[in-house]
């Protein structure tokens, strides 16, 4: 039992992991894709697909950029942004699934 929990929790770490990373970099990229018209045309409005994509996308850097922000790390170093955004993704996925495993030993079966 021990042992399913733990392959299930290492692999729901991988899967939340990866799901994770591709939405926050869909996400920030779709936000600055649509608002680079911006830079030439100031005046242009922002969309609502923009707001959306730039409210997710700061609430899944969120450890990172607090840590990036707290430590007033220079944006140009990028081995380690992507060492940040990849341990960012690491801890979500360990989260999301840790929670399904921890219900998996507290629920009764019948």
């Amino acid at each position: 039992m021990k042992n399913l929990t733990r392959h299930f929790l290492t692999l729901g770490t991988l899967f939340f992991s990866f799901c994770h990373l591709t939405l926050t970099v869909m996400s920030t990229a779709i936000a600055f894709a649509l608002g680079a018209s911006r830079f030439d045309h100031p005046d242009l409005p922002v969309s609502a697909i923009e707001e959306v994509a730039t409210f997710v996308a700061s609430i899944l850097t969120q450890p990172m950029m607090s840590i990036v922000h707290g430590f007033h790390l220079s944006p140009n170093n990028t081995l380690l942004e992507w060492s940040l955004l990849l341990l960012n993704s690491s801890l979500w996925g360990f989260c999301l699934a840790l929670f399904p495993s921890l219900l998996r030993l507290v629920i009764p079966r019948a």
